[in-house]
């Protein structure tokens, strides 16, 4: 547990430096977001300016986590299956997004298009 204190906050600022040029305002959207590394991120983001699209599965407590991740600075969290069903994912422009599962059920549910 002490060790990810260093590391989650580390990952996610290079995470976000390291791979694309970001400026203030642009959307980055990543799954697992409830993550540490995903809690994190959001985090960093705010304190950058940037916009962040947080997508999560879905579970019994899902209200209460989408308070929390706001609370620390998530400006829209979205599970999976309300991003199929309203289409909101299809209409995301986003400079990075963050996939922290190997599964195709994420690039499901968003088109992407690099602005």
């Amino acid at each position: 547990m002490g060790a990810t204190l260093r590391t989650n906050p580390a990952t996610a600022y290079q995470i976000l430096r390291r791979f694309v040029h970001l400026n203030e305002g642009d959307v980055v959207v990543q799954n697992g977001s409830n993550s540490g590394v995903g809690r994190a991120l959001i985090q960093v983001a705010r304190r950058m300016g940037l916009v962040t699209v947080s997508v999560v599965r879905d579970r019994e407590d899902i209200q209460d986590l989408k308070e929390e991740l706001r609370g620390i600075g998530g400006d829209h969290v979205w599970t999976e299956e309300e991003m199929r069903r309203s289409k909101v994912g299809k209409i995301i422009c986003s400079r990075w997004i963050l996939s922290g599962s190997s599964g195709i059920s994420f690039y499901s549910v968003i088109t992407f298009r690099e602005l």
